[in-house]
């Protein structure tokens, strides 16, 4: 991952704190792509197919010079995010978040994390938008 790209990532992982409603402490970010993909090879496919339905796609954007950064969320009672168990009985319940770099190539997932559910996000554009703003004419 780029530095640029490692530097919008975590300044997105702090904003994420405070989206929580009330505001909690102890809200921890568990990387999990290394972990989940090995049983879920199809992964990142899901996470874009998801990202490409109406009101889910990314809730940070930041558009650089040949490149789109983006995260979305995937609440753990969606259809994927119950695939992949993050809504498990007796342990906490999880969403997940997928860091995108958008760019000629198209969307390619550089990161997934699961965090304690709860983080209230709002679509600010649509995931394909984004890619659609790398398409040749």
């Amino acid at each position: 991952m780029s530095a640029r790209a490692l530097e919008v990532y975590h300044s997105w992982n702090q904003d994420h704190l405070v989206l929580y409603n009330p505001w909690r402490n102890g809200v921890n970010r568990i990387p999990y792509y290394s972990h989940l993909i090995v049983a879920h090879p199809r992964l990142e496919q899901q996470a874009l197919q998801y990202a490409l339905l109406p009101g889910n796609g990314p809730y940070e954007v930041e558009h650089a010079r040949g490149v789109t950064f983006a995260k979305t969320l995937i609440p753990g009672d969606s259809r994927p995010g119950t695939a992949w168990n993050l809504r498990q009985n007796g342990r906490p319940p999880y969403d997940a978040t997928a860091f995108w770099r958008v760019d000629a190539n198209g969307a390619r997932l550089l990161r997934f994390d699961l965090w304690p559910a709860g983080a209230e996000t709002q679509q600010r554009i649509a995931m394909q938008e984004v890619i659609d703003r790398f398409r040749r004419r």
